[in-house]
């Protein structure tokens, strides 16, 4: 991959990435100013998003390997997300309520008492949110598909694991991490700021027209990267021979006769889906895969449930955007640290490697890990010395994050016991009453939930690599498609306790169950990485075995 193919990638990424994290963000601000109750109304957001990725998370997987051009599916992805963004946008003009600006204006109450009220109410107001739900799905759903269209399909044909010069895996992917990342930082800026200034329904106006403009620009994006790559263009190669099918795949065959009729396309979904969990474990990453997905059961970040959860506390917008964005900012240093780490790692297994062969040299070492970077139909497999690098920098990323968080579970528990609920959201607009009044349990909160956020992003990246790498290429959206449905079940997890727990004072119960999760994680990681001690030492022993064949044919 050239600069300009890789400007292309990164554009179309950029834009469909901004795209997603600016209506993420919103969508939790207009959830609040509708229904400013609780965490009941953002809870059923996040279970019925949930519920999606995991029925669908699978076949999404399986649409994407089994499509015979990667740019078709690409931009049906493309053109499906900005529908369903610019849809939901406009309705939730009927039942967001206004920002109370000027409310203090007395020749101003006549207007404010008109844009303080929702278009809708009661039952019109509950049938719409029914249908929001349904669009955030849709939303939810084709953004996936086009993360893993991207991550899982193109970028590990467009950049090798390893490679003397140019665009390598862990490259592209922190790059790609990084945009996301400025992406996550300025978003929640831009959209609190926009309602802060206008209101809620004109900023829903704002965000439609907002998502419309740079759809034909991400189109064109696409377009160039795949006209400008070979590989992309090529087709994929199906697997056609029976003998050599996975279970499950003649099955496959045999229902494309009958793609017309619901009940049999039901069926071979549902086939299709054990055949998906059957490859995942099979796999030699499924435990540090499922380790990640663990850590989205968790509510310890400045995100959805939290956000409202801290608004509904007496913090204003401004703090909680703040918040935001300090946590983005230590999850983008996450994708500079994270290909820094993997080098000096590498270095060290390099000379470790170098001196138990005395006769090779570090750079026949970086040799011989070029010579087992092998590419057979796309497929991609790690070097030994990469693939130490980046399991290791994982176990450092996990770790740090569950020691930083240990301390907001005794900080939470004593906030939510100090404070009055329910505290109305009218004392937010010019300040934060509970920062001042409790000013040293919310700086242990806030800084140690952003800064966890670098550890996740180093676990994060890690963990993409190794799915990327050490997974075949005919599988690698499938694997990534039982990922999501995993990631989403652990979200439903505590989309559903949020929901049980939804009064603000419980939250802290909420954040001991989050942090025992990651717990779990890092115990399942640590197993793993223990487990595959065995498999960096058949590594070595193929690297020295290769070298003495070398040595003996000159």
């Amino acid at each position: 991959m050239n600069r300009r193919q890789a400007f292309s990638l990164y554009v179309c990424h950029a834009l469909s990435t901004w795209n997603a994290r600016s209506y993420e963000f919103a969508a939790v601000l207009f959830t609040a100013a509708a229904f400013p109750e609780g965490l009941r109304a953002a809870s059923f957001v996040g279970i019925a998003n949930s519920i999606a990725a995991i029925l669908f998370g699978s076949a999404i997987g399986r649409w994407i390997d089994r499509g015979q051009s990667r740019l078709r599916t690409l931009l049906t992805t493309i053109l499906i997300n900005h529908a369903a963004v610019i849809a939901a946008c406009t309705m939730w003009l009927l039942i967001v309520q206004g920002a109370a600006n000027d409310a203090d204006d007395d020749r101003n109450a006549e207007v404010q008492d008109i844009i303080n009220t929702s278009i809708l109410t009661g039952t019109p107001k509950i049938m719409f949110f029914l249908i929001l739900l349904g669009l955030g799905v849709v939303e939810s759903v084709s953004r996936k598909a086009n993360l893993i269209s991207i991550e899982r399909d193109w970028v590990p044909v467009l950049a090798p694991p390893t490679v003397a010069e140019g665009y390598d895996l862990t490259h592209v992917n922190a790059i790609m991490g990084m945009i996301d990342m400025m992406c996550k930082m300025v978003a929640p800026i831009v959209v609190s700021q926009l309602i802060a200034i206008v209101s809620s329904k004109a900023a829903a106006l704002i965000l439609a027209v907002a998502n419309a403009i740079p759809f034909g620009l991400e189109i064109l994006a696409a377009k160039n990267l795949w006209r400008a790559n070979t590989a992309l263009r090529a087709e994929k190669e199906n697997l056609k021979d029976s003998d050599n099918m996975h279970p499950g795949q003649m099955q496959e065959n045999i229902s494309e006769a009958w793609a017309q009729q619901p009940v049999v396309w039901v069926f071979d979904v549902a086939l299709s889906y054990m055949d998906n969990l059957q490859l995942y474990f099979e796999s030699e990453v499924w435990a540090p895969s499922l380790a990640m997905c663990i850590t989205h059961g968790s509510i310890l970040s400045v995100t959805g449930v939290t956000v409202v959860f801290f608004l509904d506390s007496g913090y204003s917008l401004q703090l909680v955007t703040i918040a935001e964005t300090v946590s983005a900012f230590f999850e983008l240093s996450s994708t500079l640290i994270t290909p820094f780490a993997v080098h000096a790692i590498s270095k060290t297994t390099d000379a470790r490697l170098a001196a138990d062969i005395p006769l090779m040299s570090v750079e026949d070492v970086g040799r011989l890990d070029e010579d087992s970077g092998d590419v057979n139909n796309g497929s991609t497999k790690s070097s030994p010395v990469v693939n130490t690098a980046i399991t290791h920098t994982g176990l450092y990323g996990i770790s740090t994050m569950c020691l930083i968080l240990i301390s907001t579970i005794p900080a939470l528990f004593y906030l939510t016991s100090q404070l009055s609920y329910p505290i109305p959201r009218s004392e937010t607009k010019h300040g934060s009453p509970t920062f001042h009044s409790y000013p040293f349990a919310t700086v242990i909160i806030l800084s140690c939930l952003a800064i966890s956020r670098l550890g996740r992003g180093i676990f994060s990246l890690s963990t993409q690599q190794l799915g990327q790498s050490r997974v075949a290429s005919e599988h690698r959206s499938s694997f990534a498609g039982v990922e999501v449905g995993f990631v989403s079940l652990l979200g439903l997890a505590h989309n559903v306790a949020s929901a049980v727990f939804s009064e603000p004072k419980e939250f802290g119960i909420l954040a001991t169950g989050s942090w025992i999760s990651l717990a779990c994680s890092a115990a399942l990681y640590i197993w793993w990485l223990r487990r595959e001690g065995v498999q960096f030492a058949w590594w070595n022993a193929g690297g020295k075995r290769k070298y003495q064949q070398l040595e003996g044919d000159d």
